[in-house]
């Protein structure tokens, strides 16, 4: 309390939320401010980057991912969306949350597990892929992932499995083109 009185006295503002209103009179500012503090709303898009980076942290531990798979793992999940979206759920504690994404990621792998022909074409294309462009599979993965082929070939596999290996190629091609 006296560090923040000293704060006050040199003209800091110790709480941020107060730059966010333009109201002169102390009194109708301090009133907007418990109007913006108590605002389900405002709390959520004060919170949420808290939740996500505590959220990142249990993932990056539990699952032994980097920065960057961690962060593709998070906001690439439907729990995200209703996070950022549904403000009840962010008041859920950071374990809860993270066995909600665990179930929805478990969920999400056994649904892709069941689908062996689509694991095989997506094999077929990668090797070939690699082959036709004559780089390592590595950057065949890093380009898949870069512009997401991977998904356009599960959500494409009815049509483009019955295609030829040029034709499958040269879709690739297309596809990465257009989306440079």
């Amino acid at each position: 309390m006296h560090r923040q009185n000293a704060l006050l006295s040199t003209g800091f503002d110790t709480n941020p939320l107060r730059h966010s209103t333009s109201i002169c009179n102390a009194k109708n500012k301090d009133k907007a401010m418990n109007k913006i503090e108590d605002s389900p709303v405002k709390q959520e898009k004060i919170m949420l980057p808290f939740k996500v980076q505590q959220l990142l942290d249990i993932i990056i531990d539990k699952r032994g991912l980097g920065i960057e798979d961690a962060l593709e793992y998070l906001y690439s999940s439907e729990l995200y969306r209703k996070l950022s979206s549904e403000p009840y759920l962010w008041r859920l504690s950071t374990n809860n949350l993270y066995d909600l994404l665990k179930n929805e990621k478990r969920k999400k792998k056994h649904s892709q597990n069941n689908s062996q022909p689509i694991l095989l074409f997506i094999a077929f294309c990668i090797e070939n892929y690699r082959e036709h462009r004559n780089i390592s599979a590595d950057e065949v993965l890093y380009l898949f992932k870069k512009y997401g082929v991977i998904n356009y070939l599960m959500l494409g596999f009815d049509l483009l499995h019955t295609q030829g290996k040029e034709y499958i190629m040269s879709d690739i091609d297309r596809y990465i083109k257009n989306r440079k």
